[in-house]
């Protein structure tokens, strides 16, 4: 009996070692500065209750597809049982912002507004990783609020959420029709100060959505107007909290923002491609081990209770009709290792990834026409292949170690699935509408329209040429200078820390092959730049780079980002690298010489974009332009 009961461990173990190109994941914690995930855990004497029930179920109320909660709020615990502390003096609630501690009130700390308005909360209760929401439900993020807003008919429809008359509104509240049910009640608010403001003329909601390392998005309601208003506020403010139930099947994708990365807080449940196309499902999981055989894509449902867990194979995963949802795809190695970074290192991110706000379980793989390991593990694609017969995955062996690694697994297997925004976090400064669009590599970036042209709002980070040809990964200086064919490194050769910011740099022999960008993109002539800057005018450079000091280094001169650009510094490689906080070169198509080419540059001194000449040994950054 002992041996049967170990044998499915043993055989996944014996896969997880398998030597077609397994690499453990370099877990550094980047040095960049982003909207870094709460590290703070539950105390070692509280264990998460998995499926925990809340004492009291929010009251529901369904507008659109979504179901919101009718009230605001009102728990003094996290979803595992830990208390979440009430904090009433000025001085502590404005440490407790600081500090990045969970924090309740009462309005003017009096319990009979509570029981009126619910508790306010500060952004920080919100986003930590032992949840706030109770089991079944989750906080909303901003594209959540913003589908509400314009399911509505936009910010001017803030009267059909708020509750009529005026015995709890001040007057006038004459847009007042609550005609949804969301029953909205003036909560007020207090501010990261500790002073409160508001009660009976207005509220704010949170999201999980941050702007930057300070400030979070927002929206609120008045008793003037009934304007549904979007801003920003300093993490520590208090506001109230409404909820969105989780469907188990169409979860709409409850989300994290973990360091540069939004990725999806739950495991994909998807039953059609992106197109529209029927995913097959299988009944059995010997079916799924035998459509993988066959290369053909499909998927097993496993049921267990209110628990629902999908396993896709590899073909389902790679299937050119895309297996993610639009604006998302399906992570990559590089991905991962950026996230394991933030849950404090691949060697310990396991329990981070159990107790947080990743939500993982353990189902289990299927593997061998059986489910192998159920309760004690959890494996997700990734879509990068390393063989004809495998491919690799993020393995978590929870039951042994906390321990995640980057292995190759059988493309039969049924894993599950995990998903990352194809934007990034959002950067500080005003907010853009932005597009997307993916390299050679499947890599995704943003994309944004200024003026008659389209640029990518990131640097690029391809290592091969639109043709495959993969560009050589050149580390040594000496080398570098003597180079008169493609080339690229990334800044101080450290990829982990530094490709999802600054990207790769490259030098101009690999931009003149015309081959870099990917098709349908190429990299900008000097007149396409000039043109740029044209449109921008004067203060182009300011209105290009990422606001603050958080990125750039002080003063960040003009910094507004209207463009939409997102320019960060990502410096340059010549017999050296530069600074890493100061400038950003990006290269020209245009040669000037057989020496130098065409460069513009960004710098935290200057408001202005200039456009130099500098020799093609250089390594400079890229953004394509759309054809």
């Amino acid at each position: 009996m002992k041996i049967l009961k170990l044998f499915p461990i043993v055989i996944i173990l014996w896969s997880f070692c398998l030597p077609s190109g397994a690499q453990e994941s370099k877990a550094t914690k980047p040095v960049v500065k982003g909207n870094p995930a709460p590290q703070r855990k539950a105390s070692p004497q509280s264990t998460p209750v998995k499926n925990m029930k809340p004492v009291k179920e929010p009251k529901p109320v369904k507008i659109g597809k979504s179901i919101w909660s009718q009230e605001n709020l009102n728990v003094t615990s996290f979803q595992n049982g830990d208390p979440i502390p009430e904090v009433k003096t000025t001085e502590a609630w404005k440490k407790a912002g600081e500090d990045g501690e969970p924090a309740w009130c009462f309005y003017n700390n009096d319990p009979a507004n509570g029981l009126k308005y619910g508790r306010l909360y500060n952004w920080h209760a919100v986003m930590d990783p032992r949840g706030l929401a109770p089991y079944g439900w989750h906080i909303p993020a901003e594209s959540e609020w913003e589908e509400l807003i314009s399911l509505l008919g936009g910010n001017t429809s803030g009267g059909k959420m708020m509750s009529t008359g005026t015995t709890l509104w001040e007057s006038p509240n004459k847009y007042a029709t609550n005609e949804t049910g969301f029953t909205a009640l003036p909560s007020g608010t207090r501010y990261y100060f500790g002073d409160f403001s508001g009660i009976r003329e207005g509220t704010g909601f949170w999201t999980t959505t941050a702007i930057d390392l300070k400030s979070a998005f927002s929206h609120s309601l008045d008793n003037g107007f009934g304007i549904f208003g979007t801003g920003s506020v300093v993490k520590g403010g208090g506001l109230a909290v409404r909820l969105i139930k989780n469907d188990l099947l169409n979860p709409g994708f409850k989300t994290m923002a973990i360091g540069d990365y939004i990725w999806m807080a739950q495991d994909l449940k998807a039953v059609k491609f992106r197109n529209g196309d029927a995913i097959p499902e299988v009944r059995t999981t010997e079916d799924l081990e035998e459509a993988g055989k066959t290369g053909k894509p499909a998927y097993y449902i496993l049921r267990k209770g209110a628990d629902v867990t999908f396993f896709y194979n590899w073909f389902a995963v790679n299937d050119p009709r895309k297996l993610a949802p639009a604006g998302w795809h399906i992570s990559t190695p590089g991905e991962w290792t950026d996230l394991l970074s933030e849950l404090g290192g691949a060697a310990k991110a396991g329990e981070n990834m159990r107790k947080g706000r990743f939500n993982a379980t353990a189902p289990g793989v299927v593997q061998f026409g059986t489910i192998m390991s159920a309760g004690m593990m959890a494996a997700w694609w990734t879509l990068e292949e390393t063989g004809t017969e495998f491919a690799s995955a993020a393995v978590a062996p929870f039951i042994l170690s906390n321990e995640i690694k980057m292995n190759p697994l059988g493309k039969t297997f049924g894993l599950l699935v995990r998903c990352v925004s194809d934007s990034i976090a959002q950067l500080p400064g005003p907010r853009h509408v932005f597009g997307t669009m993916t390299d050679q590599e499947e890599t995704s970036y943003k994309t944004i329209v200024i003026g008659r042209q389209t640029w990518m709002a990131e640097n690029l980070k391809a290592t091969k040429l639109n043709d495959g040809t993969e560009i050589p990964n050149e580390t040594d200086r000496y080398k570098w200078q003597k180079l008169s064919s493609p080339g690229y490194c990334w800044f101080r050769n450290d990829r982990d820390k530094y490709r999802k910011r600054m990207g790769a740099l490259y030098n101009y022999f690999a931009v003149e092959t015309g081959k870099l960008c990917p098709s349908g993109w190429h990299v900008p002539s000097k007149d396409e730049w000039t043109a740029l800057i044209e449109f921008l005018g004067p203060e182009a450079g300011g209105k290009m780079k990422v606001t603050g000091t958080d990125y750039w280094h002080a003063p960040n001169l003009g910094a507004t980002n209207e463009s939409g650009f997102c320019g960060v510094p990502s410096s340059y490689f010549s017999d050296s690298f530069g600074d890493a906080d100061r400038v950003s070169y990006y290269w020209s198509s245009t040669s000037d010489s057989d020496r130098d080419a065409y460069q513009s540059l960004l710098n935290c001194d200057f408001s202005d974009l200039k456009c130099t000449s500098y020799k093609k040994a250089s390594g400079n950054s890229v953004r394509c332009l759309k054809d």
